[in-house]
């Protein structure tokens, strides 16, 4: 491989354009001090590993993937910040990203799966940032608000030690939001700043209190707050008609109401385990709902499932179970498990 990418980087001055993704290439990366008018290196999806060369004379690069490798170390600075596009270093073991300012043209960043530390790159100067990933790293310290970043779409921080209460979000082009599995505390906060919004899991992530109402989220698709400290009631969901998957376990939810109709759209619950949780509508037409509702680790009260209804009478248990069912049948939801 090094004889190879060596030939091509020593001969040609003018290449500006290096693409060897997907060859099962190995070794070590030759220097790129010759390649004065490079624009695009791609060495994706390789076994390429030891340290990123130096970015000293390449003023118009404008993309980088290095990302399925085994680079490690600290990624080198760029001779003109400016001119990038895409750093794409995600899956290596780099453990350093320097300084974000100067990224005025900056459109994708994704350095997912390293072991990066310190704070997170936060890119002041990328007003045009279109998608952001840092998930599975080492970084510390608190969530910043990306506030000058109205094209932001995909935003991924999950499993990292990112720590404090979480930012008011003013991204209104937001779509996709991940931070499950960190260290936040307190609450989430209202996200009727982030109106595209479709996807939302922070599962895991050590909040608590009162869950926002999210009724300004009328494109949101997939919910995830599991395993956190929220309490109280959980707003209805209604106005969430484009929801399709749900999953609200491992909290301390109390209210009635929680699906409402939207549950027409189900395909995918998951409401356990929260205590004393009453649904009082699943939904009219589950045909797309999920094929089975597990229920065990609640204590449900006043269920009201319209659907494998195969009995007229409630079971009455006190201070356990109290389940009434319908007088009607369909056969749309194919298990319902309520273990002891």
């Amino acid at each position: 491989m090094n004889v190879v990418l060596c030939a091509a980087f020593n001969t040609s001055t003018s290449l500006t354009k290096v693409i060897v993704r997907s060859n099962e290439l190995s070794g070590t990366l030759p220097s790129l001090s010759t390649l004065v008018n490079l624009e695009i290196l791609d060495v994706a999806f390789n076994q390429l590993s030891g340290t990123v060369p130096e970015f000293q004379n390449q003023n118009g690069l404008e993309s980088v993937r290095l990302e399925s490798n085994q680079f490690s170390g600290p990624l080198p600075d760029f001779s003109n910040r400016s001119a990038v596009k895409g750093i794409d270093i995600a899956l290596n073991f780099l453990d350093t990203f320097p300084d974000s300012a100067g990224y005025t043209n900056l459109l994708h960043f994704d350095c997912g799966s390293n072991i990066i530390t310190g704070s997170l790159p936060q890119f002041p100067d990328s007003t045009q940032l279109q998608a952001y990933g840092a998930n599975t790293n080492l970084f510390t310290g608190t969530v910043p608000s990306f506030s000058n970043k109205p094209f932001l779409r995909t935003l991924y921080l999950h499993n990292t030690r990112l720590s404090g209460s979480l930012p008011v979000f003013s991204l209104p082009s937001l779509e996709v939001f991940f931070a499950l599995n960190i260290k936040a505390s307190g609450t989430l906060p209202s996200l009727d700043g982030c109106p595209s919004l479709r996807v939302l899991n922070v599962g895991s992530a050590n909040l608590t209190g009162i869950l926002p109402d999210l009724s300004s989220l009328s494109l949101l698709e997939s919910l995830v707050i599991d395993n956190n400290g929220f309490s109280g009631a959980l707003a209805s969901l209604e106005s969430n008609g484009k929801l399709v998957s749900l999953s609200i376990g491992g909290n301390q939810f109390t209210a009635t109401g929680a699906c409402g109709a939207v549950c027409d759209s189900l395909s995918s619950c998951s409401i356990m385990p929260n205590p004393w949780i009453s649904i009082s509508q699943v939904g009219h037409h589950p045909a797309h709902f999920a094929c089975s509702l597990p229920l065990q680790g609640n204590y449900v009260f006043s269920f009201y499932p319209r659907c494998h209804c195969s009995t007229k009478k409630g079971i009455h248990q006190p201070d356990e179970f109290l389940v009434r069912w319908p007088r009607r049948q369909t056969t749309d939801v194919r298990a319902l498990w309520v273990p002891d």
